[in-house]
């Protein structure tokens, strides 16, 4: 990877990059990746979404980013104790900010540590808007309310398929399961032509009429 970035953008040119992130309870840390996109991706200081297609990523940024490479200098965020293998995707402070304004119990996303893979990582493509927060925060849920050994194995086996096999996120029509059912590897949420499904994750684990409170009790 650092050989590739250097025969892109010449020796000598920045490989990694550090960014500020929000972690378990709301804690700031800083992230490490492998750089992929241009070194001057933000020069006015002005905090981004990445889009699909985005110019400032650079080839070999598009190659690593679909493998998931970029994200390995994370495993020394693990070994500090601010990210776990598996978890909710780390977003920047400003983004934090205006999603958690946007949509309701954002903030819950941040009772586990987050992760270099994620539940919400392999179903949902690069988020771009505040919708695709809001899509991505189903898968988020689910896993903060079913987080286990299991379903940790389950994603980092899926995770090292999209390694190998350069697999990206896919979207595959199907059911919320019900409280208590078994969590497949296949499974994902209803999707509409505009957007993500109005039956949020908090029904994967409480009825839809008490899912306000439900929720608040659930992940205390």
């Amino acid at each position: 990877t650092v050989l590739a970035i250097w025969w892109e953008d010449g020796i000598g040119a920045p490989v990694n990059f550090r960014q500020r992130r929000v972690g378990l309870g709301g804690k700031i840390f800083e992230v490490k990746k492998f750089r992929s996109m241009t070194v001057d991706a933000e020069g006015d200081g002005k905090a981004r979404w990445a889009t699909p297609g985005d110019a400032r990523v650079t080839r070999v940024g598009a190659v690593i980013r679909k493998l998931r490479i970029d994200e390995l200098p994370q495993i020394t965020n693990v070994l500090a104790g601010d990210m776990a293998f598996v978890g909710p995707r780390p977003e920047r402070p400003e983004f934090v900010r205006e999603l958690a304004e946007e949509i309701p119990f954002f903030d819950k996303r941040h009772c586990v540590k987050p992760g270099i893979t994620g539940w919400a990582q392999l179903n949902y493509p690069y988020g771009a808007s505040v919708n695709d927060a809001r899509c991505k925060l189903e898968f988020d849920l689910y896993y903060v309310k079913n987080q286990s050994l299991f379903l940790d194995f389950l994603i980092l086996l899926q995770t090292a398929e999209v390694i190998l096999f350069g697999k990206g996120a896919t979207l595959r029509a199907g059911r919320l399961p019900r409280t208590g059912q078994a969590v497949s590897p296949d499974f994902t949420f209803f999707r509409t032509r505009g957007g993500c499904s109005h039956r949020h994750a908090f029904v994967t684990f409480m009825s839809q009429e008490k899912h306000a409170a439900g929720l608040h009790l659930a992940l205390r």
